[in-house]
C-alpha cells in the first residue's frame, strides 16, 4: 500500500502562529472543505489521513481526496509566498519590478517616484544588496536628456557607499563562517587542536576585527560581536563571550526595525548569553535574560518564528532548573514544576525527546535535592519506562540512581534490594562503574543491614567523607548527580 504523503501536514505544522493566522483569514473565501481540511491538519499531532477523510462533507470530496489535498498544498504555498512578500526586502524588490514596468510604458516620472521609495526603504533598513539593484534600475531608466550632473553624482556616491558596505559585511561574514568551520574541526579532530586555535586567532587579528568602528553597518557589527563571542567561547573565556553577546543584543534592542529582520539571530544570541551567565554564576544577568525569553512570544518581532512558544518554554525551563541547582535554591526550582508539567503536556508534539527527557530528569533531581523523595519516584518512573533509552543513555543511568536512592530514603528496603542488581547490570551494559557507584552500592547494602537509625547516621557520615574525595576525581558523575550534600543528610 502506498504511504500517504505528509508534505501538507509537515508544512502546516512548521508555520508560525502569525503565518497560520494569515492563512485562516485568506481561507475564508475558499471552498469550505479546504478550510475544514486545513484546520483539521493543524490540529493533528500525527498525520492521520483516515480521520481527515471523515471530516469532508461531500462524497465528491472523499473520492477526490488526493486532488483536494494537492490543491490545498498549492494554495498554502501561494499564500505563504504572498505573506513573505510583505517583508521589507521583498517590498523593495516589488517596487523595483513596478518601476521597471512603468518605465517600459514610458511612464518615467511615476517610475522614478516608486524607485525613490524603494531607495529610501533600502537605505533606512541598510539593505545594501537590494539598494544595489535599485541603483542599477535607476541607471537603466535614467532619461539622459532630462538628467543633470547632480543626479549622476548622487548615483555615483550611493553606488560607491553601497559597494563599500557590501564588501564590509561580506568580509566579516567570511570571518564568521571560517570561525564556525574551525569550531567544527576543533570538536572533530583533537590532533589539530593547536593548529586550529592558531588559525582562529589569526582571523581575530584581521583589521576589521580590532575595533567595532571598522564595522560600518548594522549587519557587519552583528558579525563583529558574534565573531568575538564565538572565539572567546572556543577559548573557554565565557566572560568575554558574555560581554560581546550583550553588545550584540543591545544593538538589535536599540533598533526595532532590525530586530524584526533578525529575530532568529537575536534569540540564538540571547540563549548563548544565558548559558554564559549561568556558567559564570552571574545570576542578575541570567534572570534578566530569562525574563526577555519569557516575553519573546508576546513580541511582534518574533511572531514569524515557528513553534516560538514551545521553543522559549524549553529553553527557559532548562535554564531555570539548572539555575536553581547551581544556586542551591532547590525550593524555588521545585515551585516551577507544576508549570513545567503543564508545558510538557501542552508542547509534547513540538519538543524533541532528548529535551523532554532532560527536563524530566532535572525535575526529579531538584526534588531529590529538596528531599521530596516520593515525588522523585513520580518523575523518574516515566524515564525508567522510556522505550528508547539510547537517546540519552547517561541520563537514564542517573535517573535510576535517583529512583533507587529515593526508595532507600523512603524505607522501601526490599524493593531497593531487587533494584540494585538490575541497576548494576544496566550500567555495565553501557560503561564500567565509577568508583563512587561502587561505593554507593556498598552504602545501600550497609544502610539496609543497619540495626538502627544511629548506625545509619554513622554510615551516612562515612559516605559524606568519601563523596568529598570522589567529587574531584569523577567529575562526569557529579556533573549529572552531585551528591556533595547527600551523605550529610
Amino acid at each position: 500500500m502506498k504511504t500517504p504523503s505528509t508534505t501538507l501536514f509537515d508544512l502546516l505544522q512548521s508555520l508560525s502562529a502569525t503565518e497560520k493566522r494569515y492563512l485562516k483569514i485568506n481561507a475564508a473565501s475558499e471552498n469550505s472543505n479546504y478550510s475544514v481540511l486545513m484546520e483539521a491538519i493543524m490540529q493533528q499531532t500525527e498525520y492521520d489521513e483516515t480521520a481527515l477523510k471523515k471530516l469532508l462533507t461531500t462524497k465528491n470530496s472523499i473520492q477526490n481526496f488526493a486532488i483536494t489535498k494537492q490543491y490545498l498544498l498549492e494554495w498554502v504555498l501561494k499564500i505563504i509566498e504572498r505573506y513573505r512578500r510583505k517583508e521589507t526586502a521583498d517590498k523593495v524588490l516589488e517596487w523595483i519590478a513596478a518601476a521597471k514596468n512603468l518605465a517600459r510604458k514610458n511612464l518615467h516620472k511615476p517610475a522614478r517616484q516608486i524607485l525613490k521609495k524603494a531607495k529610501n526603504l533600502a537605505k533606512t533598513n541598510e539593505l545594501f544588496e537590494e539598494l544595489l539593484l535599485v541603483l542599477k534600475t535607476e541607471k537603466e531608466i535614467l532619461n539622459i536628456a532630462s538628467s543633470d550632473f547632480s543626479t549622476i553624482a548622487a548615483i555615483d556616491k550611493d553606488l560607491e557607499n553601497c559597494l563599500f558596505q557590501i564588501q564590509n559585511t561580506h568580509q566579516l561574514w567570511s570571518i564568521n563562517t571560517q570561525l564556525y568551520l574551525y569550531q567544527i574541526r576543533q570538536r572533530k579532530d583533537k590532533h589539530q587542536h593547536t593548529d586550529t586555535l592558531n588559525k582562529m586567532h589569526k582571523l581575530l587579528q584581521h583589521p576589521l576585527m580590532t575595533d567595532v568602528s571598522a564595522a560600518t553597518n548594522l549587519s557587519s557589527r552583528m558579525y563583529f560581536f558574534q565573531n568575538r563571542a564565538a572565539y572567546a567561547f572556543s577559548q573557554q573565556q565565557p566572560q568575554i563571550a558574555l560581554e560581546n553577546n550583550q553588545q550584540f543584543l543591545l544593538l538589535l534592542e536599540q533598533n526595532p526595525n532590525y530586530l524584526k529582520q533578525f529575530p532568529e539571530r537575536y534569540l540564538s544570541t540571547l540563549h548563548n548569553l544565558l548559558i554564559d551567565s549561568l556558567m559564570l554564576r552571574q545570576y542578575t544577568i541570567l534572570e534578566n535574560g530569562i525574563e526577555k525569553l519569557k516575553q519573546a512570544p508576546k513580541n511582534k518581532a518574533f511572531r514569524k518564528i515557528p513553534n516560538l512558544e514551545s521553543r522559549t518554554f524549553r529553553q527557559r525551563f532548562l535554564l531555570e532548573l539548572n539555575y536553581a541547582l547551581s544556586a542551591h535554591n532547590y525550593k524555588k526550582g521545585v515551585e516551577l514544576l507544576p508549570e513545567l508539567e503543564k508545558g510538557l503536556l501542552q508542547f509534547e508534539a513540538q519538543i524533541q525527546p532528548q529535551h523532554s527527557i532532560t527536563l524530566q530528569y532535572l525535575a526529579a533531581y531538584l526534588l531529590f535535592k529538596n528531599q521530596q523523595y516520593a515525588d522523585v519516584l513520580n518523575w523518574t518512573l516515566p524515564l525508567l519506562q522510556y522505550p528508547k533509552d539510547t537517546v540519552l543513555p547517561e541520563i537514564f543511568i542517573y535517573a535510576r540512581w535517583l529512583n533507587i536512592l529515593a526508595h532507600l530514603e523512603l524505607g522501601n528496603d526490599l524493593l531497593v534490594l531487587s533494584l540494585s542488581p538490575n541497576l548494576r547490570r544496566f550500567i555495565l551494559q553501557q560503561r564500567p562503574l565509577f568508583e563512587i557507584e561502587k561505593t554507593l552500592f556498598k552504602y545501600i547494602k550497609k544502610v539496609i543491614e543497619a540495626p538502627n537509625k544511629k548506625q545509619i547516621g554513622t554510615i551516612k557520615k562515612s559516605l559524606s567523607k568519601q563523596i568529598a574525595v570522589f567529587k574531584e576525581k569523577e567529575i562526569t558523575f557529579f556533573r549529572y548527580l552531585n551528591l556533595e550534600d547527600y551523605g550529610g543528610q
